[in-house]
């Protein structure tokens, strides 16, 4: 069955291949950029900022205007930052958690009461495993997606009573633009020298002979929108087989969460 689907961040990256994918299987697929003009894509790309809501407003209008349903929201849209966080300005954690959460936030606001008036839905939040333990060198990143984390599963909780599906997909490296989009730090602290020449050369070297294609990534993300009873937790990529034993397990939160909360009273 053919749904409609509403993603970010759509021109590059696991947007972009997801959003390919999914135009691919018949889905109606809307998809955000910037700088729409510049891509040339099989689906609809329309203009979009996620730090700006009237922006996000009239988007989500266009798609209404043409389809009343949005079946599913991919918030894929996301920078990083690397560096020491005390070398990170004001500015700059302004405008990382403007794009990674605020702006993700902001848009999930505008699609939530279509999918309540609809009584279905599904949002699927890119995030990182550097949502889920710590990151030096990315820290603020980091920080901006252990916040995506928290908004995510307790939004999941609450949503399920409307039959709306809250999944997360958790990568990590992989080869996209995100490093030669990345915020550069504002400022410079002497002590951070032989930090910052060791998270230089780490950089330096990532490139697509020693980094996973971003192919399976947008695979992932295209193949939860189609899932039944998908996992909530989907992570991906390097390391996401060592960080799931070093914590306790999501399911057994999100039991205890039901159980203490009564959650389950509210699904018919």
């Amino acid at each position: 069955m053919s749904k409609t689907i509403f993603i970010t961040g759509a021109s590059t990256g696991f947007g972009r291949i997801a959003a390919d994918i999914l135009h691919q299987k018949g889905h109606t697929v809307f998809g955000t950029s910037r700088n729409p003009g510049k891509h040339d894509t099989a689906f609809e790309l329309t203009e979009m900022d996620v730090t700006n809501g009237e922006s996000i407003k009239k988007a989500v209008a266009a798609v209404r205007q043409k389809f009343v349903h949005i079946d599913v929201l991919i918030n894929n849209a996301g920078r990083v930052m690397f560096g020491p966080i005390e070398e990170a300005s004001d500015n700059n954690i302004r405008e990382l958690f403007e794009t990674n959460v605020f702006g993700l936030m902001q848009v999930t606001a505008e699609v939530l009461p279509i999918m309540r008036e609809q009584q279905s839905g599904r949002i699927i939040n890119v995030t990182s495993l550097a949502g889920i333990t710590a990151t030096p060198s990315i820290g603020i990143y980091s920080a901006t997606k252990h916040a995506v984390e928290g908004y995510s599963k307790s939004l999941m909780l609450e949503v399920e009573q409307f039959g709306i599906d809250v999944l997360l997909v958790k990568p990590g490296e992989y080869m996209t633009d995100a490093f030669a989009n990345s915020l550069a730090s504002d400022l410079t602290i002497d002590d951070y020298g032989k930090y910052r020449n060791l998270i230089d050369q780490q950089v330096s070297v990532k490139t697509p002979d020693n980094l996973l294609p971003p192919a399976e990534v947008g695979q992932l993300i295209a193949d939860l929108v189609d899932q039944e009873n998908p996992r909530v937790d989907n992570l991906i990529g390097a390391f996401s087989d060592v960080i799931p034993g070093l914590l306790a397990t999501p399911e057994q939160i999100y039991a205890v969460c039901r159980k203490v909360y009564q959650l389950d009273s509210l699904i018919q």
